[in-house]
C-alpha cells in the first residue's frame, strides 16, 4: 500500500486566496480529495509529485537519492521496478525539466515500454514530457533521450548447498526479513521538490522552464519576493532578478501583485534582470 501524504504547511492551499487542485486533478485513481490521499486507492504512480508546484507531496520513495543513483549506471537509464528491482516504483514523478537536467550531464535512456499496459495515464504523461525534452535537446545540439527496454536480470541457477550451510542461510534470511519488517513499520516519508533538486544540479534553464514578464506599473513593493515559495525572485540594485530554474510556475507572484505588473510566460527566453 502506497504511503503518500500532503504537507499542508507547504501546500499552496496555505496561501490566502489560493485553491490549487493540481494533485487531485491529475490523479488517475481519484485518490486525492480535500487535500488527503486515500492510501487504498493510491497506486504510487507519482503523477501528484510531478504536478505539485511546491513539492508538497510526501511519499515513501526517496526520489532524490534515486535520481542521483541513475547517474552511476553505465549507461544511465531511468526505469521502474518492473524492469529492475533497483528502479523506481513508477516513473510518473518525472517531468521535462528533470529529464533535461539528467540528459544535460550525459546521454540518457529511459524505459517506458511497460507503462502503457501498467498505467496508461503515466504512459501519456511521459510521452509528452519526453517529446518536449527531446525538442529542447535537439535545439541545443545535445543527444536525444533514448527509449529502451531493459531486460529483467536472468534468474540464477540453483546451487547445491550442504545441510549446515542450508540452516545458516535459513537463519540469516529470517533475520533479514525481520529487519525488513521492522524498517517497513517505521514508514519513512520523503519530501521531494523537483525545483530544489534542479538547483542542486546547477541546471542551465531553457525553453522548458517558465518565464516572467514585468510591466512599468511595478512599484517595487517586494510582495512577489515574499510570496514566492521557491525564492525565484529577488531585488538587486533596484532590479528584480528572476531565476528560471527555481520557478515552478505556481503563479503566486502574479496573483499577489497589487499593481498587476507580472505575467508568467510559458517559455523562458533568457531574461534574468526583468526590470
Amino acid at each position: 500500500m502506497a504511503q503518500r501524504t500532503i504537507d499542508l504547511i507547504r501546500c499552496l492551499c496555505s496561501y490566502p486566496g489560493t485553491d490549487c487542485q493540481q494533485c487531485a486533478e491529475h490523479c488517475p485513481q481519484q485518490a486525492v480529495s480535500q487535500r488527503q490521499i486515500d492510501a487504498a486507492k493510491c497506486d504510487n504512480c507519482g503523477l501528484c509529485t510531478a504536478h505539485c508546484p511546491v513539492g508538497a507531496i510526501l511519499s515513501d520513495t526517496d526520489y532524490d537519492s534515486g535520481l542521483n543513483s541513475v547517474r552511476s549506471l553505465t549507461p544511465p537509464v531511468l526505469m521502474c521496478q518492473k524492469a529492475s528491482q533497483q528502479g523506481f516504483p513508477c516513473l510518473g514523478f518525472l517531468n521535462r525539466r528533470i529529464l533535461w537536467a539528467l540528459a544535460g550531464l550525459q546521454p540518457l535512456a529511459i524505459d517506458t515500454s511497460r507503462c502503457q499496459e501498467c498505467k496508461p495515464a503515466v504512459a501519456r504523461w511521459l510521452a509528452a514530457e519526453i517529446a518536449a525534452c527531446n525538442e529542447a535537446l535537439q535545439a541545443a545540439g545535445r543527444p536525444l533521450l533514448k527509449l529502451v527496454k531493459v531486460r529483467p536480470a536472468p534468474a540464477m541457477p540453483p546451487v547445491a548447498v550442504g545441510r549446515r550451510s542450508f540452516f545458516r542461510s535459513l537463519f540469516k534470511a529470517a533475520s533479514h526479513e525481520a529487519q525488513k519488517m521492522a524498517q517497513a513499520q517505521k514508514q519513512y516519508q520523503y519530501a521531494f521538490d523537483p525545483v530544489v533538486w534542479l538547483e542542486k544540479q546547477h541546471v542551465t534553464p531553457c525553453s522548458l522552464f517558465p518565464g516572467l514578464e514585468i510591466s512599468s506599473t511595478c512599484s517595487h513593493c517586494g510582495l512577489c519576493i515574499n510570496m514566492c515559495p521557491e525564492k525565484a525572485l529577488q531585488f538587486n540594485s533596484g532590479q528584480l532578478i528572476f531565476t528560471a530554474q527555481k520557478c515552478s510556475g505556481c503563479g503566486l507572484c502574479v496573483n499577489s501583485c497589487p499593481a498587476h505588473a507580472l505575467q508568467l510566460l510559458p517559455e523562458y527566453a533568457g531574461q534574468q534582470k526583468i526590470h
